[in-house]
């Protein structure tokens, strides 16, 4: 008690051992004996707003307002890595070459991990209000980053010139009239489009960061 650990909420006895179950979705196997502990199970103890898949791995990851960031084997189902963070996560997703993992938060705050260790490479907060989509482009230059603040960021990943990871902004793209919900890239990494909480669909160029009038061809 007091120790700022889980909090126990059930015990039980398998012959030798004793099986502990956390307030925060944990089971733990103690060896009475040896005193040996074993994590049997971890997960998320709050909403789950962010998941993505590695892109040629068979991995997942996954955001949660319990402020932690978590990677999976889909597999096994079992967690390898877990990083807490300062602010509520509510969007995840990795780079094409699976290295970066961009995580947005309530409050704006957008940061990218390096994901094989979860360390931080960088922050930027750029917005007041929370990041409920982050999506690469496909070739990997640019991350797109739909805010609640009505507003779509694109970051350049790597600046010309530069060795090592910018993530320069390099247009807002302005033009919902509500929050952003989702936003997805063309095969190509030329075009974006996005939706708001005020049903609208826009289209954008990335390389301009002008939109773009809906044709019949964007269905495409």
């Amino acid at each position: 008690a007091g120790g700022g650990g889980p909090t126990v909420r059930s015990i039980n006895w398998v012959d030798s051992s004793m099986i502990l179950g956390t307030g925060s979705n944990e089971i733990f196997e103690v060896d009475v004996g040896s005193g040996r502990v074993r994590v049997v199970h971890q997960s998320h103890s709050g909403e789950l707003w962010g998941c993505a898949t590695h892109p040629t791995k068979d991995l997942f990851a996954t955001a949660c307002n319990d402020k932690s960031v978590r990677i999976w084997d889909a597999t096994t189902r079992k967690q390898l890595r877990c990083v807490n963070v300062d602010v509520d996560a509510k969007s995840v997703g990795f780079s094409p070459d699976g290295r970066h993992l961009a995580v947005g938060h309530d409050g704006g705050l957008l940061t990218i991990f390096e994901s094989d260790g979860l360390q931080t490479l960088l922050q930027h907060k750029d917005r007041a209000e929370g990041i409920f989509d982050v999506k690469y482009s496909p070739d990997g230059t640019y991350l797109a980053v739909g805010s609640h603040d009505n507003v779509v960021d694109v970051y350049e990943v790597s600046a010309p010139g530069v060795s090592g990871p910018t993530y320069k902004r390099v247009h807002a793209l302005k033009g919902h009239s509500s929050f952003i919900t989702h936003l997805d890239w063309s095969t190509d990494s030329k075009t974006i489009r996005s939706t708001c909480g005020a049903y609208e669909l826009l289209y954008w160029d990335a390389g301009s960061g002008k939109r773009i009038p809906y044709t019949e061809q964007m269905r495409d």
